[in-house]
């Protein structure tokens, strides 16, 4: 728990449960602490104050000790207890007391309280057989992990999903209830928590931060688009002044929502090299706008689309990224952050050729000995270094990660820098090379993929073994009840809801162990199908970067009717030729007839491959209708579970098809490099004994 107030509320929920089930005597409570409990004989409470006063207190042996468990034997009339201490539990399931103590009433009503439910900082090494924790949004990682090592037989958190502001909220605060999953509850544990650091490195990392190159380009990045929205319009106006828009125009250009977009392309064309005032005005004299509906659109599409411009940046500083400005003051802004992220730049180059990281050497090898080529190295090391630290990649062996997204000029103009200083081009990168065709069938390969997998019961899974603990449960706190219950007919209605809880959650059982068949092979496919997910993910990155990511129209033929049709074509020009050079058929003395007489087989038509006769799941997969997606936490019933089960074991069947096939191409292409690695051995050895063979010489003696 996180709080005292928690654990006395819960451990008074516990102990009416306790009542219920008659393992514990609501007659005779006396109150304990100060939150309202009472306890009784058999409870067990805690001591909350060490009184080496109350040792020789009614033949006390020993005072009370804090945080110590004690179970109750009995209540005295002073509000007093009498209690054993629990020292633990033998391997029956039985406690282990210690000796008897009494405890005063005083003592009990200030000092004394329930011990069903203590707060995380109460039970720091304390060792349990079965430990129950509640985490909340208030529960940090270190609590969190300590709750769930104290037991020795099994641990359960239980997460409140639906929670509400605590009690502390200023007064005014709107009490909404808040819901969230157990997997969110579970990352804001982890994701509140900071680990405690002292002064001195709070100050070393906070001024570490203030200097580096994430921070400088963003404040850069962030006045420059600041910056270039003015700069846009004030150019908009001199085009409406120069006569290539009207006032009305221009208008209806202020009130769309593009502005921000359009002034970006335009810093895109100005880091490119471009004069970005030139690729408005051109791209607004282009053609007319009248007919538009959104003219910043328009222009926007005229600047992108124009082959004839390049938007690839151009530039190694960030002295020459920052956009050029009419007011002196911003612009000495831009210029004082671009030289501290150029001389941020010169310190990591430095830092490179000092510790010569492997990601630097693996790029540009070693550092060299002579002054002018430790300089160049230093200068792109230095580059690439910069945009390491600009994107947070810290992979110690792999220079440079991932294009940054779309519409961050400065990050784009960092990376573009960096491929170059690595020796790449503008477009080295697989997916950067290809069509939008290409990119687009990696994109289907992935969704023919997803026909076939199987579902995900993640939450299905989880909501049955709820279920199946919570009827388990009920089975056992009835069979309890029964025990305890004096009267036939009750004692007969709770066995049977006892008997009837127990079977369901047998069957539940048998559940869980389909679902969890289903989960297994889901994950199976998602390790199969990795390689085509990244594939269509990086497409589709590129397709954004391109804005091309809506789909082509459906008028629009694919690969495979291209192909047949192609076929169909050749097959029906075939029919019409005429072959003339018979004798070039054959080598063979026997004629063709006579050929044809030894083959007594009768023409039944085209004898298919026994290969493609096997049933292509992919292909069963697509004509059926769409699988469901539920993301609710439920039990399915049988039918649904046993269909899942059939789909999921059929995916597996193919991904074991696949994998059987990858190893037997593996298998045979390791041969074959086997194979030509011998031929070439033969090869040599045959030219090494022809160059070193001994001259035959003739009976005369001469050669």
């Amino acid at each position: 728990m996180n709080s005292n107030d928690q654990a006395a509320r819960v451990s008074a929920k516990l102990r009416a449960e306790f009542i219920k089930l008659g393992t514990v005597d609501e007659a005779g409570g006396v109150p304990v602490g100060v939150q309202g409990n009472y306890a009784s004989a058999n409870d067990l409470v805690q001591a909350r104050r060490i009184a080496r006063d109350l040792a020789g207190y009614e033949g006390n042996a020993s005072g009370p000790i804090n945080r110590q468990q004690y179970r109750v034997l009995d209540t005295r009339d002073d509000g007093g207890l009498v209690v054993v201490p629990v020292l633990g539990r033998a391997p029956d399931g039985t406690e282990n007391h210690g000796a008897k103590l009494t405890l005063p009433g005083s003592y009990v009503r200030q000092h004394t309280e329930l011990g069903y439910a203590a707060t995380e900082y109460s039970i720091q090494g304390v060792t349990v057989g079965t430990e129950h924790s509640l985490t909340t949004p208030q529960t940090s990682r270190a609590s969190l992990y300590m709750s769930l090592t104290r037991g020795g037989d099994c641990n359960t958190a239980h997460m409140a999903t639906r929670t509400v502001p605590d009690a502390d909220a200023p007064t005014g605060a709107v009490h909404d209830a808040i819901h969230r999953s157990p997997a969110a509850m579970l990352a804001l544990s982890f994701d509140r928590d900071e680990p405690e650091r002292g002064a001195l490195a709070i100050m070393a990392a906070s001024a570490a931060e203030a200097n580096s190159v994430a921070t400088t380009v963003k404040k850069m990045a962030d006045f420059a688009d600041h910056a270039a929205v003015g700069r846009t319009a004030a150019w908009l106006d001199q085009l409406v002044d120069e006569g290539h828009l009207t006032s009305h125009q221009r208008e209806r250009m202020a009130a769309e929502d593009g502005a921000a977009t359009l002034s970006r392309v335009l810093r895109r064309a100005e880091v490119a090299g471009h004069d970005p005032y030139q690729v408005l005005a051109a791209a607004v004299t282009k053609r007319s706008l009248g007919d538009a509906r959104q003219f910043t659109n328009v222009v926007h599409d005229r600047i992108t689309g124009n082959r004839a411009l390049s938007l690839d940046p151009v530039g190694d500083s960030a002295s020459q990224w920052i956009p050029t400005l009419t007011d002196s003051e911003h612009q000495r802004y831009l210029d004082v952050l671009s030289q501290a992220t150029d001389a941020r730049r010169d310190q990591l180059a430095d830092q490179a050729a000092d510790q010569q990281p492997a990601w630097a050497t693996a790029a540009f090898g070693p550092v060299p000995t002579d002054a002018h080529e430790r300089e160049s190295w230093k200068r792109r090391a230095g580059i690439v270094a910069a945009h390491r630290e600009l994107s947070g990649h810290d992979d110690p062996t792999t220079a440079l990660g991932a294009p940054p997204r779309p519409g961050q000029v400065e990050h784009n103009a960092s990376w573009f820098a960096a491929s170059r200083a690595l020796g790449r081009s503008a477009a080295d990168t697989e997916e950067m090379r290809m069509s939008e065709g290409q990119l687009r069938m990696r994109i289907r390969a992935y969704e023919r993929e997803q026909l076939w997998a199987p579902d995900r019961v993640v939450n299905e899974l989880a909501g049955t073994r709820q279920a199946a603990t919570t009827h388990r449960n009920h089975a056992t706190i009835w069979t309890a009840q029964a025990t305890a219950a004096a009267d036939p007919d009750t004692r007969a209605r709770l066995q049977q809801e006892a008997a009837d809880a127990a079977a369901l959650a047998d069957l539940l059982d048998t559940r869980v162990g389909e679902l969890a068949e289903i989960d297994e092979i889901y994950a199976t496919w998602r390790v199969d199908s990795a390689y085509t997910r990244a594939n269509h993910d990086r497409a589709r990155t590129e397709l954004a970067n391109r804005h091309a990511i809506n789909p082509p129209p459906e008028d629009t033929a694919t690969t495979v009717d291209w192909l047949a049709h192609q076929v169909a074509c050749q097959q029906a020009e075939d029919r019409h030729l005429d072959v003339h050079d018979d004798h070039e058929l054959t080598d063979t003395a026997t004629p063709l007839d006579e050929l044809a007489a030894l083959d007594h087989t009768p023409d039944t038509g085209p004898h298919p491959c026994p290969e493609t006769e096997l049933p292509d799941i992919p292909d069963i997969s697509a004509t059926e209708p769409p699988r469901a997606e539920d993301d609710t936490v439920r039990i399915p019933t049988g039918p649904e579970s046993a269909d899942k089960l059939t789909h999921a074991r059929r995916a597996l069947t193919e991904v074991q098809q696949r994998r059987a096939a990858e190893q037997r191409h593996a298998a045979e292409a390791a041969r074959a490099q086997q194979m030509a690695r011998w031929q070439e051995d033969d090869r040599g050895a045959d030219h090494h004994a022809t160059a070193h063979a001994v001259p035959e010489l003739a009976l005369d003696g001469t050669p």
